[in-house]
Formats: C-alpha cells, sequence, structure tokens
C-alpha cells in the first residue's frame, strides 16, 4: 500500500469563509484561489480522524507554480496561524522519503507525489529573505490531490482555513547549508525516526514571491532554521543516503535536471536569512 502523505499541524494562531460545492460523491469546501486561476480546495477523507484531501485545480491554460498557506478553526477561534504548507517538519519528511528538494526550472507534478517525494523548494521575499515549503507546480486543466492530517484538538474536528494560494518565479538552483532545531522539525513529527544532521548541505531550485502579501509570519513553525546560501549548483537531483526511501524519478524530472546541468550559474546571488526565535503554543 502506497505511503500516505501524513502532515501534522503546528498548534499556532485566522479565519476564512469557505462554502461547500457537491460533486454527488463527496462535498468539496472551496478556499482560495491564485491569480492565474489556480483553485484550491478540500474534501475530508476521515473527518472523525482529523484527514483531509487538498484538491488543487489549475483552470488556467499556463503551467502554474505556488505555494498554498493554511491553517485551522476551532470553535469559531483561531487554533492554528496560516503558515506555508510543508514549512514544518520538513526535516522529517526528506529522510523518510514523502519530501524531496528539486533542482533546475520546475516540472508539472506527477501522481506518485502525492504519496511521496512531495517537491521541496526554497522561497525568497522581497526582504531577501529565505523559507522552504512545498513548492506545486501544475499543467493546464490538471488537479492534483494530496492528503494531509491533523485536523483533530481535544477530540474536535478543526476547520481548515485558506488564506491564500500564491505563485511563484523560478530564480536559479544554488547549495544551501541548513540549520534547524531537530526537537521542532523532525521530533515533534515523530519522536522515533531518525532525523537528518543538522546542520545539512542541500540544492534547491529558489523561487522569488511577486505578491507582497507573502510575508515570513507564513513560514514561522519552527524555532531556529537557518537557510544559508553557499554557492551556485546544478548537481543532479538530490537524494539522501542510502537509508533514505528509494524514490522514483519523473522522465520529465529526469530530463529537466539534465538540462539544467547546461545551465550557467548566477553570478549574483541572494542574501540568507536567520530567523527569530518564537513561541509556539502547543
Amino acid at each position: 500500500m502506497a505511503l500516505k502523505l501524513i502532515i501534522f499541524l503546528f498548534t499556532l494562531h485566522y479565519v476564512v469563509l469557505c462554502f461547500a460545492l457537491s460533486n454527488g460523491t463527496s462535498t468539496s469546501y472551496f478556499c482560495a484561489s491564485s491569480s492565474s486561476g489556480v483553485v484550491v480546495s478540500y474534501e475530508w477523507v476521515e473527518k472523525d480522524k482529523g484527514i483531509l484531501s487538498w484538491v488543487m485545480n489549475n483552470t488556467a491554460n499556463t503551467v502554474s507554480t505556488f505555494i498554498l498557506v493554511r491553517g485551522a478553526i476551532y470553535q469559531d477561534t483561531e487554533l492554528i496561524g496560516p503558515y506555508a504548507f510543508g514549512a514544518a517538519y520538513y526535516p522529517a519528511y526528506i529522510y523518510n522519503g514523502l519530501a524531496q528538494y528539486f533542482q533546475g526550472p520546475p516540472v508539472t507534478l506527477q501522481e506518485y507525489q502525492s504519496s511521496g517525494a512531495t517537491p521541496l523548494g526554497m522561497v525568497q521575499l522581497d526582504s531577501q529573505q529565505f523559507w522552504t515549503s512545498f513548492v506545486f507546480t501544475l499543467s493546464p486543466g490538471q488537479i492534483f490531490r494530496i492528503e494531509e492530517a491533523g485536523y483533530l484538538y481535544n477530540g474536535d474536528v478543526l476547520i481548515p482555513e485558506c488564506q491564500g494560494v500564491y505563485e511563484l518565479s523560478y530564480q536559479g538552483t544554488f547549495n544551501f547549508q541548513i540549520s534547524y532545531s531537530i526537537a521542532e522539525q523532525c521530533q515533534a513529527f515523530d519522536d522515533v525516526q531518525p532525523c537528518p544532521p543538522s546542520p545539512f548541505s542541500m540544492g534547491s531550485a529558489v523561487y522569488s514571491v511577486p505578491s507582497s502579501s507573502v510575508v515570513s509570519s507564513m513560514f514561522l513553525p519552527s524555532l531556529d532554521d537557518r537557510f544559508q546560501m553557499t554557492f551556485c549548483t546544478s548537481d543532479a537531483l538530490f537524494s539522501l543516503a542510502s537509508r533514505r526511501k528509494a524514490i522514483p524519478k519523473s522522465t520529465d524530472q529526469r530530463e529537466s535536471s539534465a538540462l539544467y546541468r547546461k545551465e550557467k550559474c548566477r553570478t549574483s546571488h541572494l542574501g540568507s536569512y536567520h530567523r527569530n526565535p518564537i513561541l509556539l503554543i502547543r
């Protein structure tokens, strides 16, 4: 049985209006759409267990690359503040094969990436800050589904909220040294699973966010992460040590990686940013 991508939410603090759409078999709740026409909704998979499926539909006639910023509401009050999907627990996902950093221009998602090797990327804000999260790329008319768990609190179901779907622009591929809180970003996900070392090095695509609505507080599920760019790279797609579960690469991704090796590295390096510690409400 395919391994499901199970994302547990941190407990932070936002409110969004959602309305329901019925397709005859399940109820879909609309939450947000991007400026280019990507529509994101969700459907309950096992509501009593707090498991839902995000449904991402690119209704535009162009390829779209974007991030999803969402949180959760408890009894009409914001309980989990909105942050970018994938900003929490990314070291754990990398180690167990649920997520993977990719290099080179983005390629459209494959079906298997809903349960493994979901793309991670570095997001650069206008202020030269680096953050990381899932980066989704859909071709025109493509629909992609990915499950997320953790929508339970004190035995009650949390209501998802979508603050927004934000378009990204590919800037190049660079090498990073990543330092992170092992307790917050790995052991909190699963206290018995091995964790990547801190710091560790990683090659990753870098994206800018044209929208001024995206701010650093949308990437704050970790206390002390640091993303330090070291040099430009055009190496092959990242693969963790042999202990990591092997994930197949699509033909498009292999071709994209091969093409990118021919690109010239940028000479103007982006800056780096060190997060200020914050307290997370558990």
